[in-house]
């Protein structure tokens, strides 16, 4: 994605507080993620805050299918 201009990040556990912030002022395009990961309190404040929803253009889950409501 890197070599397209695509800006992405995963969303892990040890994340460097530089990709946390690119991540709230919406300089990422998509983000790749657990669904157990974003039920997180840290990235539920994080995902509903404007500057993400402004920029973002994808946001991932892997495994899907273990999420119960959409």
């Amino acid at each position: 994605m890197k070599t397209h201009g695509i800006k992405a990040q995963g969303i892990i556990k040890d994340m460097l507080m530089e990709s946390i912030k690119d991540i709230k002022d919406g300089n990422i395009d998509v983000i790749l993620d657990s669904p157990e990961a974003i039920m997180k309190k840290e990235w539920l404040q994080i995902v509903h805050q404007e500057p993400l929803w402004s920029q973002l253009c994808l946001l991932v889950f892997d495994e899907a299918h273990c999420i119960s409501q959409w």
